[in-house]
C-alpha cells in the first residue's frame, strides 16, 4: 500500500502468498486523520476471513503512537477483531479494553535534541526517547457457545515494580493504565474453569548500571494453576524456573543496557559506555581527503565489547517446567556458532597506569613528581592503542578549587622529557549527593595520535600524574581473535532436552543436538551460516547535494554508527541458519540419531552504501531431507 496523505493503491504481498487482502480507508487527505486506514480483511484460500481494526462496533482496536511528547499521534497497529467461517455462519469475536503506557528507547547521545528530549535517566546516565502508546488489551474471545475472559490486575505503570512508564497525555485521561494478566476463565454453558497466573519480576539491581526507573523491571511467569471456577476442583500448578546469574538469580539487565553483543543479546560487558558510540574497536581503511594539501586519515573508533557471552545470554531463559503430575522437562541451551576463518580484530589490554582510581583525591598529588610509571618498547606502533578513563574527584570542592582537575601522561627517555598529553577530568554529575559523584569519561584511539613523539624499537618510560581526579590509562594492542574456530554469536540454540517422570531417573528421555557440518573432514565445524556480519563504519566519497544551505560538492569523509549499517537479519527475520542438525536419543552425541538437512542460502555480500534492502530467499530454511 502507498500513502499519499491517504491510503490508496493495490496491496502487494512480499513474498507472494495465496491470500486476498482488502482494506477500508477514508477518502480524507487530511494527515491529521490518524484513523484513515480503518480496517483490513485477509481471506485465506479456504475462504476464512480475518478482520483487523474497525468492525463498526465502537471498539475499533486501532493502536496509536506518539514520540517524545510531540503531540503527533499516528496509527501503528490494527488488532484482530473477528474471524468468520467460509460459509459466514460462524464467527469468533475478540473484544478489547483501551489502555495506555510509555516505554523508553535508547538514544546514542543528546546532540541536536528535540525540546526536552532525549532525557537522561536518574541513574546510569542513559539517554532515552519516550514512546507513548494507546493500545488495546484483549479482555474476551467469544463464539456462539464459548467465552474466554482475560482478567487484568496489577497496574504496570505504578508501584515499586512498575515495568512500563505512565502516560501523562491529557488527551488520554479517560484511558486506563496498562495492566498485567492475572487469570483466564473459560465458560461453555455450565462448564467453567480458570487458570491462575503467579508472577514475580526480574530486576536490574546493579547500583552503577541500572537506570533507576521502570526499565529496570521485567515481569516473570512463575506458575499457572488450573481450577474450577468455584475453586472446588483444582490440580497442582505448572511451575516454571529460569536460568539466572550466580548469586543474583532475579537479575536481568535494564532494557537500556549497553552491555549487548552485535545482535542485541546481553553479554555482561558492563564497561561499555552507557551513552554515546557503543561499538567495538573499528578501524576503517586509510584514505586521503580532497583538500589541498591532501591529508591521510585512518579512521578509528570504539572501545566496547560486543562479543557474545553464552552464560549471560542464558539469564532469564526457561530452565525447567514442572508438571502437575510431578514430572518435568529440563532444557539446556548453548550459544549459536559459525565457523570463522578470518577471525575478529580486537584490542587486547596490556599494562595499566592508575592515579587515585577510582574515587580521586583532593589535591595532594598535583605535582608531576608524584606519579605511577611503566617502561615499554613498541616494535609495531601502528598496532599500539590506548583507552583513557577519568573523572573529577568525588570530594572536589572548597580548597580543591585552587588546583586544576587534570591528568597527564608524560613520556621520558631516561631522565629526558620527550612529550606529554594533558586532559581535564569529567565535569558531568552522576550523583548529586554528598559528596558529589562525577561520571566517568573515556576515550580511546591510536597511541601516536596523542603522543606523536613515539618511535618504534625505543624504550620509553610513561609517567602518569594528576590532581583532583581519578584516572586509568590502559595500553592496548591490535590482535586477531578466534581465527579458524567456531565463533559464538548472538542467541541460543537447544543443546539437550531431558523429560522425566519425577520418580525414576532411569526412565528419563534425553535428546541431544549437534549442529556441525556433516561433510567429511569438516565435521568439527559448525554448519551455521551467519547471514550478515556487523559493519559500524564506512568511508565515503561522492557528491553531496543542497542541504541546510550547504553548497553541493564532492567530499571524501567517513562515519561511524551505533548500530550496524547493514541489516544483521534476513528478510525472514533470522540472523543465522543451520544446514545440518543431528538429534540423538541416548543422552549423548553417540549412537542412534536423526539427521535433518536444511536449505540455507547466504545473504548477498556488502557492496557499500546505500545498502539494498534484504530480499526474500525462497525456500531458505526449509527442510530438504531427513535421515535416520
Amino acid at each position: 500500500m502507498t500513502n499519499n496523505s491517504i491510503v490508496d493503491g493495490p496491496v502487494v504481498l512480499i513474498p507472494k502468498q495465496d491470500v486476498k487482502i482488502e482494506y477500508s480507508a477514508t477518502t480524507s487527505s487530511n494527515c491529521s486523520n490518524i484513523y484513515r486506514l480503518q480496517s483490513f480483511t485477509i481471506t485465506t484460500p479456504e475462504g476464512i476471513k480475518y478482520i483487523f481494526g474497525s468492525c463498526g462496533d465502537s471498539n475499533d482496536a486501532i493502536e496509536i503512537t506518539e514520540n517524545d511528547d510531540n503531540a503527533f499521534w499516528q496509527a501503528s497497529g490494527w488488532h484482530l477483531k473477528k474471524i468468520i467461517s467460509a460459509d459466514g455462519t460462524n464467527s469468533i469475536i475478540l473484544n478489547y479494553t483501551a489502555e495506555k503506557y510509555r516505554y523508553a528507547s535508547k538514544a546514542s547521545g543528546h546532540i541536536g535534541s528535540n525540546g526536552s528530549w532525549p532525557q537522561a535517566t536518574s541513574v546510569g546516565g542513559y539517554w532515552i526517547h519516550a514512546v507513548d502508546i494507546k493500545s488495546y488489551r484483549l479482555n474476551s474471545i467469544q463464539t456462539s457457545t464459548e467465552t474466554v475472559t482475560f482478567y487484568a490486575g496489577t497496574d504496570r505503570t505504578t508501584g515499586t515494580t512498575a515495568d512500563l512508564g505512565a502516560n501523562t497525555d491529557g488527551s488520554l485521561s479517560g484511558v486506563s493504565n496498562a495492566k498485567l494478566l492475572d487469570s483466564i476463565k473459560i465458560e461453555n454453558g455450565s462448564f467453567c474453569k480458570s487458570f491462575i497466573l503467579t508472577r514475580s519480576f526480574f530486576q536490574d539491581n546493579d547500583a552503577t548500571h541500572k537506570s533507576g526507573q521502570y526499565t529496570d523491571f521485567r515481569p516473570r511467569l512463575d506458575a499457572i494453576q488450573e481450577k474450577s471456577c468455584s475453586s472446588s476442583v483444582f490440580v497442582p500448578s505448572h511451575v516454571f524456573t529460569y536460568y539466572g546469574k550466580t548469586g543474583n538469580t532475579n537479575y536481568l539487565p535494564n532494557r537500556l543496557s549497553s552491555a549487548i553483543d552485535h545482535w542485541g543479546y546481553y553479554n555482561d560487558a558492563t564497561t561499555n559506555p552507557h551513552s554515546g558510540l557503543n561499538i567495538p574497536y573499528t578501524r576503517l581503511p586509510t584514505y586521503s581527503t580532497n583538500t589541498t594539501p591532501a591529508i591521510s586519515i585512518t579512521p578509528m573508533a570504539g572501545i566496547s565489547n560486543r562479543e557474545s557471552n553464552e552464560e549471560a545470554m542464558k539469564w532469564g531463559t526457561i530452565k525447567q517446567i514442572t508438571y502437575p503430575t510431578g514430572g518435568n522437562t529440563l532444557f539446556e541451551f548453548e550459544a549459536n556458532t559459525v565457523w570463522d576463518e578470518a577471525g575478529v580484530t580486537a584490542l587486547q589490554d596490556e599494562e595499566v597506569l592508575t592515579r587515585n582510581w577510582d574515587t580521586g583525591n583532593c589535591a595532594d598529588d598535583a605535582s608531576t613528581n608524584t606519579y605511577t610509571s611503566v617502561s615499554k618498547v613498541f616494535t609495531y606502533l601502528d598496532g599500539a592503542f590506548f583507552k583513557w578513563e577519568h573523572r573529577r574527584a568525588a570530594n572536589y570542592g572548597g580548597s580543591c578549587n585552587s588546583n586544576p582537575q587534570t591528568i597527564t601522561i608524560s613520556v621520558y627517555q631516561g631522565t629526558t622529557f620527550i612529550c606529554s598529553k594533558i586532559i581535564t577530568a569529567s565535569q558531568s554529575v552522576l550523583s548529586s549527593g554528598s559528596p558529589i559523584i562525577y561520571n566517568f569519561d573515556s576515550f580511546s584511539g591510536k597511541l601516536t595520535d596523542i603522543l606523536p613523539c613515539l618511535q618504534s624499537n625505543t624504550t620509553y618510560e610513561f609517567r602518569f600524574s594528576g590532581s583532583n581526579s581519578a584516572s586509568r590509562f590502559t595500553f592496548r594492542k591490535e590482535i586477531t581473535l578466534e581465527a579458524g574456530t567456531n565463533r559464538k554469536i548472538g542467541g541460543l540454540r537447544i543443546k539437550k532436552i531431558t523429560s522425566s517422570d519425577g520418580v525414576n531417573t532411569a526412565k528419563d528421555v534425553v535428546k541431544c543436538y549437534n549442529y556441525n557440518n556433516i561433510t567429511t573432514g569438516l565435521t568439527n565445524r559448525s554448519s551455521g551460516v551467519l547471514y550478515s556480519k556487523p559493519i559500524y563504519g564506512q568511508n565515503f566519497s561522492g557528491t553531496l547535494g543542497f542541504c541546510n544551505s550547504v553548497t553541493p560538492g564532492y567530499v571524501t569523509t567517513h562515519f561511524f554508527m551505533d548500530n550496524s549499517i547493514v541489516p544483521l537479519g534476513s528478510f525472514e527475520g533470522n540472523h543465522i541458519g543451520y544446514s545440518n542438525v543431528k538429534e540423538y536419543y541416548v543422552g549423548t552425541e553417540t549412537g542412534y540419531y536423526s539427521l535433518y538437512e536444511y536449505k540455507n542460502d547466504p545473504m548477498p555480500s556488502y557492496t557499500g552504501i546505500p545498502v539494498a534492502p534484504a530480499q526474500p530467499r525462497i525456500g531458505s530454511g526449509e527442510l530438504t531431507k531427513k535421515r535416520q
